[in-house]
């Protein structure tokens, strides 16, 4: 079992009301591997090597690589 789950909910822009509600962690492991595949690539600089070190297995380090 997944350790944490999201719940996103879209509302109407023009009631302001909701009208869906999704399940959210792969958005949320998307963007949190985003940003940090954007701070790796401005602290890396451009370099012609590239060494790239995870620590663990889950579902955001997946999106990172």
């Amino acid at each position: 079992m997944n350790r944490a789950s999201v719940v996103i909910i879209l509302n109407s822009p023009q009631t302001g009301r909701p009208e869906a509600i999704i399940e959210g962690s792969i958005i949320s492991a998307k963007r949190t591997a985003a940003s940090a595949a954007l701070a790796a690539q401005q602290v890396h600089g451009s370099g012609s090597k590239t060494y790239l070190g995870l620590i663990a297995t889950g579902p955001i380090n997946f999106e990172v690589i």
